[in-house]
């Protein structure tokens, strides 16, 4: 079976040794190539149709908005997003899903505390991808608070009418870098859960941004001592900022591995139809990788 991952920078991505778990338990040998492309390699990629050699393809930074573009055809979810990560051949066309939304739940379901959705409220960092995917995720939840903070204002303002078109009942809420305040009033005094969808950050920026929103939210994003802080990167190197930040806040953490084992079995669901035990691939994929 012959599988890739699209994108830029991405020699630090474990998706080659979660689909070669996925290909064995599947009972097939996997050759699986890391294509990091810059935009022009990208444009021939797709102009002359290379994808047709393989079986499944992933997309990830920067790619996910720009592939939707290319597909023939797209999944509900997709569409949704406006964003795929997940790439297939069917007579001759090209077909694209979004299995991220598969990834948080994942991640939701199996590690974060059962929490009570009618009285919580959520603050996204990020209004991307990732971050619209752990939206989609938490709405399928119950959840129907959630506090997006992010730079660009127009993009908000985008999120926003996003928000209120595929989830009418959601109560979204942004929140800029100067105190800017646009959407649902705030009415929770402390928050459950922190996600963020952004790249990598130190813990010099995670307290300032904590700071700069400390009289909307309260201290800490109004995190509760309960709460959970998920920085939806992975591995050691590209997680030290958000870890040291909770650590010194003494929040409970979660990265992103979870949520890259949900939408990478998810994909390969996708692609062959068979799904692998997800727990136990995530445990193996986490052994492997356990030393920092």
């Amino acid at each position: 079976m012959k599988l890739a991952l699209l994108g830029q920078h991405i020699t630090h991505s474990l998706s080659p040794q979660l689909q070669a778990l996925n290909a064995r338990s599947y009972g097939t040998d996997l050759c699986f190539d890391l294509l990091d492309f810059n935009k022009s390699e990208w444009t021939q990629f797709f102009q002359k149709k290379e994808w047709c050699s393989y079986q499944g393809l992933n997309v990830t930074t920067p790619y996910k908005e720009i592939a939707y573009q290319a597909c023939d055809h797209l999944s509900r979810v997709a569409q949704c997003l406006g964003a795929v990560n997940t790439l297939k051949e069917e007579a001759g066309d090209l077909h694209g899903h979004n299995t991220d939304v598969d990834g948080v739940r994942f991640l939701l379901e199996q590690f974060v505390p059962k929490i009570n959705t009618q009285n919580t409220q959520v603050v996204i960092l990020g209004i991307g991808g990732a971050s619209r995917a752990s939206a989609y995720a938490l709405y399928t939840l119950g959840i129907k608070k959630i506090v997006w903070i992010s730079r660009d204002r127009q993009r908000a303002l985008d999120c926003l009418e996003w928000c209120r078109y595929h989830f009418p009942d959601l109560q979204a809420t942004w929140l800029g870098p100067n105190g800017e305040l646009i959407g649902a009033k705030l009415s929770l005094p402390t928050n459950q859960l922190l996600i963020s969808g952004t790249p990598p950050l130190s813990k010099e920026t995670w307290l300032n941004l904590a700071l700069n929103h400390q009289n909307q939210l309260g201290p800490n994003f109004g995190l509760n001592q309960t709460a959970t802080f998920i920085d939806l990167n992975y591995s050691r190197s590209r997680t030290q900022g958000s870890r040291a930040y909770s650590q010194h806040i003494n929040l409970s953490y979660l990265d992103g591995l979870a949520m890259l084992v949900g939408q990478g079995i998810s994909s390969f669901q996708w692609w062959t139809g068979f799904r692998a035990p997800t727990l136990e691939i995530y445990e193996q994929l986490q052994d492997k990788n356990s030393t920092p």
